[in-house]
Formats: C-alpha cells, sequence, structure tokens
C-alpha cells in the first residue's frame, strides 16, 4: 500500500523548526535538492519552494541581504566569495546573511501563531 503523507511527514519532521534561524539555514542549505526534487515529481517540495519564496518576499529584506542570500544558497558561493562579489568584507556578508535569515525565520514563525501549519 502507497502511504501518500509519508513525504509530507518526512518534510515536517526534517523542517519542523522553520520559525528558528538553524530551521531555515537547513531550508536553504537543502535549496537545490529540493529543486531536483520538485522536477522529479515531488508536490510537497513545491509546496516548501513556494512558502520559501513568499517568505523570503515577505521577510523585508535589504537588497543587500536579498543578494546575499542569493550568492551564498542559490550560488553556491563561500561568504568570501561572494564578499568579493559585492565588493564587501566577508564580516559584513556574514552579518548580511544572519539578518536576512533571522528575518525570514520571523516570517515563519508569525506563520505559526496564526495557524498556517508551520
Amino acid at each position: 500500500m502507497y502511504d501518500k503523507e509519508a513525504k509530507i511527514r518526512r518534510y515536517s519532521t526534517r523542517y519542523h523548526s522553520l520559525g528558528t534561524s538553524l530551521g531555515v539555514r537547513r531550508l536553504l542549505r537543502d535549496y537545490h535538492t529540493l529543486k531536483e526534487r520538485r522536477y522529479d515529481g515531488d508536490y510537497v517540495a513545491c509546496d516548501v519552494l513556494t512558502d520559501l519564496e513568499m517568505a523570503i518576499s515577505l521577510a523585508c529584506l535589504t537588497t543587500r541581504q536579498r543578494q546575499t542570500l542569493a550568492l551564498i544558497y542559490i550560488k553556491d558561493l563561500t561568504q568570501k566569495t561572494a564578499a568579493e562579489q559585492l565588493g564587501l568584507r566577508q564580516d559584513t556578508i556574514s552579518r548580511h546573511e544572519k539578518a536576512a535569515i533571522q528575518k525570514v525565520a520571523a516570517v515563519y514563525q508569525y506563520w505559526t501563531e496564526i495557524g498556517e501549519g508551520y
């Protein structure tokens, strides 16, 4: 018998703490894996990615914070390489990354508080 809810439970277990910086960082690190799964017909991965994109858009990130997330998690650059591309110091990139992740986590936390399932 096929368990239709297995994928949902697997994702719920892996990403149960999206209201925290650690949970969001884990999700961002899995970005490429989720993209691959989406193209393999994993509809739950589609939902997770859609929610992530929405959380990022609602997080009121600065341009630098948005660029930092894109370079580190989408383009898979190191903080050092991202800093060089943006003409910033590595510690500045680190601060932008941390602030961005905290803001995204706050969106997930809000969703939890209003009963949106996170």
